[in-house]
């Protein structure tokens, strides 16, 4: 099996064929088949199949020495540009070319190549068609020289192609047959002359090719690989080329030596990537922040040729559970029996927590172990609205649903305080457990280096919490020594190998960011990232109707938010799992609105330990701005029909029956919230009201008291999805959704598809802002835990 990664290096010598056809580019050193070219050769060949392999190339081709054609080709996804110098025909010419292709969904895609005007040539277009229905099938059809007047300078008519691609047994063997055709040409068998290909993969990185036409014209060659260069040679009456590749597209090595390599990888920047494999034209998926490093971690475990991980933990982000899933990652690697070593410059608990996962902890000899521990702090604005004269006025339903306190309270309550320090005490106790295990040192005596506050290089390591000092460069050249020999260093976040499956059956990743709104998701001033019901309503209506997704990981984080956007996404959700297997994940935080969210009958729950997830609990309400009005003497006067006509509005408080009629609004909600629980974890409402009352849970508390099914991360999600389906063991696609680019550039989606959105304004930002804020001066159902608003 193979994968994919950003940039990599090829370099060919071609198989170069004897033209079947004039209009056919068997320059390019390549079976040139309209159903088999999916990188840059696309542009000149087919352009349908500009995108339809992930990634970027570059290749530049040579036929003939003296006198020959040039090409210098390029595509990232479905964009081409390319160069073509001919100085063998009769009238030498030099082409430039643009290209475009469009996924048209279901493995299908179409595309365009214009070709500028040039020395005295005409513009002219190609147009191409590309279809992947199965693994075993792959049809292309292109027209060249669409619009051509026959008889201009250095012009050919148009020119017709229709190839299939076959893999009878598996995709090692490639067999492909193909059709040219010419305008004004008769259509007979010797006229047409279709020709046939091979490519096969005798072994990683050797590949056997060949083509002969009903003509009887021949061609045989060899390639061989090695990892990111590859070298080949062919030739056919007399004629030799050349082909040099630059591509994204790994393949496996034909040399590749076992632990000849020593990967790399920051975490900081691996966290820190929204994108798929193209930065440089951008993705318009939503990839989950830690999906990248444990990818990273995953394809260095399985690479043979990795021998070791350095692993830089300065400076991560996310929450505890993020941190959770990459140090059980960094544990998995270490016990496949491959050495993996921590560096960090200056460590804090967090930074250090993760350190601990690995066989040796390198220090900067100027760094500061700082294991401080834990802590949280609520702040309080009563006092600031008091002065004010804002009123916040909300029902809360069950003592521990405290996330208004910090409008109504100048101090945390009981209630909060105690489940405040459940939630620190179940964390704090697991990390220095973890880190007591990790690095062989007694508990107590975590704990008191912990209250000590800070050690300097050297004191940590004579205390044992650091192997080596060095500078980072050094860290290497000690794995070198360690080995006895050289070793070539590689980022393990470019580790992915080219994907072979022509139809690789797909699971869908939905990325449930953000406090939950009505509408669209967006990243505004004020909220900051929000998930908007619409949004995922979309996406889950896309994966319901793609045949080619068998499952889907539902990946919750976040706060909660309105009610209503709530049941609408959930809603959805469950038409989904009705005709595919769904997996709920939940990241760093699904609670209120985001456990709503996860309850979906058939679908099990994944929690990490440090999740922050439960709070069943309904908050009803509004801010009251009169005595702020009445304090810069601003007055208002309300004509209305009904008693309650105004009863959203800021302008007044809610009478004593409106409080009334809010507070049996939220027990309706909290009785419905307590039966959908119920319903799905199988648990009576008696207990789901006793475990309920809007308390949040650790991940791993949750999962003691029947709130979630198992402890264990995205990847572990994605690997149930794939056993529901029945796919696991198969080369499975991975499509992110739903599909964003706040910033408004051109990208590309999951499928490689071009998409281009206008970017926001700074005024339609703040518009989208107050938009989101609305529903907070008027009355509202509410699912939300503590301390909201919270940002990512």
């Amino acid at each position: 099996m193979t994968r994919n990664t950003p940039i990599a290096l090829a370099a060919v010598i071609p198989l170069i064929a004897t033209p079947a056809h004039g209009a056919v580019p068997t320059d390019m050193g390549l079976i040139p088949s309209v159903a088999l070219v999916d990188d840059a050769a696309a542009l000149v060949v087919n352009p349908g199949g500009l995108g339809a392999s992930p990634g970027a190339s570059a290749m530049l081709t040579r036929q003939g020495w003296a006198t020959g054609t040039t090409r210098l080709l390029f595509n990232a996804g479905s964009l081409g540009l390319g160069y073509t110098h001919d100085n063998a025909s009769p009238l030498p010419y030099n082409d430039y070319a643009m290209g475009l292709s469009f996924g048209l969904g279901e493995g299908a895609r179409w595309g365009m190549t214009y070709h500028l005007p040039a020395e005295g040539r005409p513009w002219s277009y190609d147009l191409g068609f590309m279809s992947r229905p199965f693994n075993y099938l792959s049809l292309g059809f292109a027209v060249r020289n669409v619009f051509a007047t026959p008889g201009a300078l250095g012009t050919a008519g148009r020119e017709y192609q229709l190839g299939a691609g076959f893999r009878p047994f598996g995709p090692g063997w490639t067999l492909s047959m193909d059709v040219p055709y010419a305008d004004g040409a008769p259509f007979n068998l010797s006229a047409v002359q279709p020709f046939f290909g091979l490519d096969a993969q005798v072994r990683d990185g050797v590949r056997l090719r060949g083509q002969v036409s009903t003509a009887g014209a021949y061609m045989v060659g060899l390639s061989l690989n090695t990892a990111q260069l590859a070298f080949g040679a062919m030739g056919a009456a007399g004629t030799v080329g050349t082909h040099v590749k630059v591509s994204s597209l790994r393949e496996r090595s034909a040399l590749g030596a076992m632990g000849s390599q020593w990967a790399t990888l920051d975490l900081s920047t691996a966290l820190s990537r929204r994108g798929a494999d193209l930065p440089l034209i951008g993705t318009m998926s939503d990839v989950p922040p830690v999906y990248h490093a444990l990818r990273a971690l995953s394809d260095a475990q399985a690479d043979p040729a990795v021998g070791a991980l350095i692993v830089k933990v300065d400076g991560v982000s996310g929450g505890w559970a993020t941190l959770e899933e990459l140090h059980a990652a960094l544990i998995r690697f270490r016990e496949s029996g491959k050495p993996v070593w921590a560096y960090v410059e200056d460590a804090n608990f967090r930074t250090y927590y993760l350190a601990s996962a690995a066989d040796r902890v390198f220090l900067n000899p100027m760094g500061t172990l700082e294991l401080a521990g834990m802590s949280r702090t609520n702040t309080y604005f009563k006092g600031l609205l008091d002065n004010l004269g804002v009123t916040p006025q909300f029902v809360s339903v069950g003592r521990y649903k405290t996330a208004m306190e910090q409008f109504e309270r100048k101090a945390p309550s009981p209630a909060e305080r105690e489940q405040s320090e459940a939630l620190l005490d179940d964390q704090f106790e697991r990390v220095v457990a973890a880190i007591a295990s990790a690095r062989k040192i007694p508990v107590e005596r975590v704990r008191q280096t912990i209250d000590a506050g800070m050690l300097d290089a050297p004191a940590a390591q004579a205390a044992g919490y650091v192997d080596e000092l060095a500078h980072r460069d050094e860290v290497p050249k000690r794995l070198e020594q360690q080995v006895g020999h050289r070793l070539a260093g590689v980022n393990a976040l470019n580790l992915r190998y080219r994907t072979v499956a022509w139809a690789p059956p797909k699971v869908a990743v939905v990325h449930a960011a953000g406090s939950i709104v009505e509408g669209t998701s967006g990243n505004d001033l004020l909220q900051g990232s929000t998930l908007g019901s619409s949004t995922i309503v979309d996406a889950l209506r896309d994966i319901r109707n793609d045949g080619s997704v068998r499952a889907v990981v539902f990946r919750v984080d976040s706060p909660g938010g309105s009610a209503m956007a709530s049941d609408i996404m959930r809603r959805e959700l469950m038409l989904v799992a009705e005709k595919k297997p769904v997996v709920i994940s939940m990241g760093d935080v699904a609670a209120s609105g985001g456990y709503w969210v996860a309850m979906i009958p058939g679908a099990p729950v994944y929690a990490d330990s440090g999740t922050i997830t439960g709070s069943i609990g309904v908050i009803v309400g509004k801010f009251s701005i009169d005595g702020l009005l009445t304090k810069w003497g601003i007055t208002s006067s309300t004509i209305k029909r009904g008693a309650h006509a105004d009863m959203m509005s800021p302008l007044r408080p809610f009478t004593p029956d409106e409080e009334a009629k809010l507070r049996a609004n939220a027990d309706f909600f909290y009785g419905k919230f307590v039966s959908l629980v119920a319903s799905n974890r199988n648990l009576s409402e008696g207990r789901v009201r006793e475990l309920g009352s809007g308390r949040v849970y650790s991940g791993a508390m949750a999962q003691r008291l029947g709130l979630v099914d198992r402890l264990a991360g995205l990847d572990e999600a994605i690997a149930e999805a794939r056993r529901r389906a029945g796919i696991d063991g198969q080369e499975v696609k991975l499509a992110f959704f739903p599909e964003i680019n706040p910033f408004g550039a051109i990208g590309l989606n999951a499928d490689g598809q071009l998409r281009v959105r206008g970017a926001l304004s700074l005024a339609h930002e703040l518009q989208e802002s107050a938009e989101r804020l609305a529903p907070w001066g008027r009355t509202g159902v509410w699912l939300l835990p503590p301390d909201f608003p919270q940002k990512d």
